[in-house]
């Protein structure tokens, strides 16, 4: 069976049956992505502004530079970020490890060869009493975790 809405209602009605339909939608969207509609203008307005004083001002490239180095040379915070692996949640979200991780990581590649041989020396030069006390640390913390 087939109805025809014209025949019921006149087309100013199914306009206004539309309007208030799309009126709802668009308030309930805005409603459920309220915090990340605020947080992309706000980062619009801001990369904006942040642009603007950019390109009038080239000392700021130099500070930005000098900062970058000494957080990365003295801050405790900007290290856990700078070296960040992406979990699980992040890949969802199509983020990777930061920069800073994956060129860590390709160092390790590279020097491979170098690691090995130091790990190798160590132990080898392990006597003993190395390994019992190494193994004895290991069991007391399976221990303490087991009962924590």
């Amino acid at each position: 069976m087939k109805t025809d809405i014209q025949e019921y209602l006149a087309d100013y009605e199914v306009r206004y049956i539309v309007e208030n339909a799309i009126k709802e939608s668009v308030q309930k969207k805005l409603k459920d992505d309220l915090e990340r509609l605020v947080s992309n203008a706000t980062y619009e307005v801001v990369s904006e502004f942040i642009t603007k004083i950019w390109n009038n001002d080239p000392r700021l490239e130099m500070k930005l530079r000098e900062g970058v180095k000494e957080q990365v040379e003295n801050g405790s915070t900007i290290k856990f970020n700078l070296f960040r692996k992406a979990d699980a949640f992040d890949r969802r979200r199509g983020q990777e490890d930061s920069v800073g991780q994956q060129i860590f990581e390709q160092a390790v590649r590279d020097n491979g060869g170098a690691i090995r041989e130091k790990v190798e020396a160590t132990v080898k030069d392990l006597g003993f009493d190395d390994v019992k006390s190494l193994v004895m640390e290991s069991v007391h913390i399976l221990w303490e975790e087991s009962n924590a």
